[in-house]
């Protein structure tokens, strides 16, 4: 079993590992409450590599120069939702 690191989510397999017929190909995530989905593996493992890259991208970034040039429109709609959640949220 793994934990994501960023949201504590664990990530754990589903079928059996030692079985070399067992081609499942799924996991099971479960969050933080106790919810649990399963997820086709490889879509999963490509949007966490996708996140990877993006949050090494987004905090690459000086912390004085957060202008809009330096900032590819993935880092800016990062930006943009994280603000407005954490407005509507009350989160600062």
């Amino acid at each position: 079993m793994l934990t994501h690191l960023l949201t504590g989510v664990r990530v754990e397999p589903v079928g059996d590992l030692l079985d070399d017929e067992d081609d499942t190909g799924l996991l099971k995530l479960t969050f933080p409450g106790g919810h649990q989905i399963e997820v086709i593996a490889q879509h999963y493992f490509g949007l966490v590599v996708a996140e990877s890259v993006q949050f090494e991208q987004l905090i690459s970034i000086p912390d004085g120069d957060q202008s809009e040039i330096s900032q590819t429109p993935v880092q800016k709609r990062i930006r943009e939702l994280r603000e407005y959640l954490r407005g509507k949220h009350d989160l600062d």
